[in-house]
């Protein structure tokens, strides 16, 4: 990949070598055949997208994210369900009822049915 980047400001732009147009740098862009430090995280957001529409075979950048963050919503309520349930069970063992107190009926030892 070439792009063009300051020599003194690092710079960077996608059309021509030349003086800076930066306000206060003086210095020359130049081509360069590497991707400047700069631009790496920008870079590496871009490829994430990308790499989500692929997973969810979609073009649009908007629908991969907000599919992205359905998923999370899904798994982290899966992961909390889970927990509850394996709490309840631990305190069924221990001989306490979950509800005390709860006006629900208890699911794990059939208090309030």
């Amino acid at each position: 990949m070439t792009t063009y980047e300051c020599d003194k400001c690092n710079f960077y732009k996608n059309n021509k070598e030349g003086p800076c147009r930066r306000v206060g740098c003086d210095g020359t862009v130049k081509a360069v055949s590497w991707v400047p430090a700069s631009r790496v995280e920008e870079l590496k957001d871009i490829i994430a997208r990308y790499e989500d529409g692929i997973t969810w075979d979609t073009t649009c950048s908007n629908c991969a994210n907000l599919l992205n963050g359905s998923y999370h919503d899904y798994t982290r309520a899966e992961q909390a369900e889970a927990e509850n349930k394996r709490m309840r069970i631990i305190l069924a063992e221990l001989g306490y009822c979950p509800n005390d107190g709860d006006t629900m009926p208890c699911m794990t030892c059939g208090a309030g049915l």
